[in-house]
């Protein structure tokens, strides 16, 4: 029985976190233009990595969605030297494009 009550609790806790993603654009171009990518990004934990990617090391714009922040890594693991947080909407001009990751938060 109490496996059974700690795996509920868990899933629930999961369950949860899967719904707290929020879809950030981002593009090679100033005024998301050039080629741009849509990325659901689970807001508090996840180190969403653009290696790979269109705009990988050559972030020139990007929009986030009202209620939330997001902060802009030159490494692809979140840490080093990065933007501070960014709140919606986002930037038309991004001054350092050397961007290889993305985090994100709620306000």
């Amino acid at each position: 029985m109490r496996f059974t009550a700690a795996f509920v609790m868990l899933a629930a806790a999961i369950g949860a976190t899967a719904e707290d993603a929020i879809n950030i654009k981002i593009c090679d171009g100033i005024n998301q233009a050039g080629d741009c990518i849509n990325i659901d990004v689970y807001i508090q934990h996840q180190c969403y990595n653009l290696n790979g990617t269109p705009v990988s090391n050559n972030v020139r714009s990007f929009v986030i969605p009202d209620g939330y922040r997001c902060r802009f890594w030159s490494s692809t693991a979140c840490n080093g030297g990065g933007t501070g947080d960014v709140q919606h909407p986002g930037t038309d001009e991004n001054t350092h494009p050397q961007v290889n990751s993305v985090k994100c938060y709620a306000d």
